[in-house]
């Protein structure tokens, strides 16, 4: 009887473990797909940042700042050599020739930011699929400690109900 309150007790601590640990998996792909619907709407400011949750915002930060140094210097290199080649239009007043150069550099930049976040994007996938699995596994472990656990209380119920009465 005792062996059976023992293994009774044992599987509670083992199903209170599995549910938090399948609580914290959940929690962790709702903050990842937070964070891709985040940089799902473009590029990333001060203010989208904060919006996300703190186990995420880390890498948010660091993703907006490394994300805007990397396109301003691939469209510094493109703009470059698109202007050397002769492709850029020419003509109109200066005014205008500078805000044709300002659009194509803005276009080339913000190319370089789809590159950098559609890579960020598959990123975020691939941990969503390992959350997805390692939740699989813990409810299939938990599905696994639930049934000993109704056939242990059963046993124990059983047991209970066969022992003698003292009066």
């Amino acid at each position: 009887m005792f062996l059976l309150l023992y293994r009774q007790m044992s599987l509670l601590r083992q199903r209170n473990s599995l549910t938090k640990q399948l609580l914290d998996e959940k929690q962790k792909l709702y903050d990842i797909q937070s964070y891709a619907a985040t940089l799902g709407q473009g590029r990333l400011t001060p203010a989208s940042i904060a919006s996300l949750p703190g186990s995420v915002f880390s890498d948010g930060f660091r993703f907006m700042n490394m994300s805007n140094q990397i396109a301003l210097q691939s469209a510094q290199q493109k703009f470059s050599i698109f202007d050397q080649s002769g492709m850029m239009p020419k003509g109109g007043t200066p005014a205008q020739q500078m805000q044709m150069r300002r659009y194509y550099f803005n276009c080339f930049a913000e190319q370089a930011f789809q590159q950098i976040r559609k890579a960020k994007e598959l990123e975020l996938n691939k941990a969503e699929k390992e959350i997805d699995i390692r939740t699989a596994r813990i409810e299939q472990r938990l599905k696994a400690v639930e049934a000993e656990l109704q056939s242990v209380e059963g046993a124990v119920e059983q047991r209970s109900q066969d022992a003698p009465k003292y009066a």
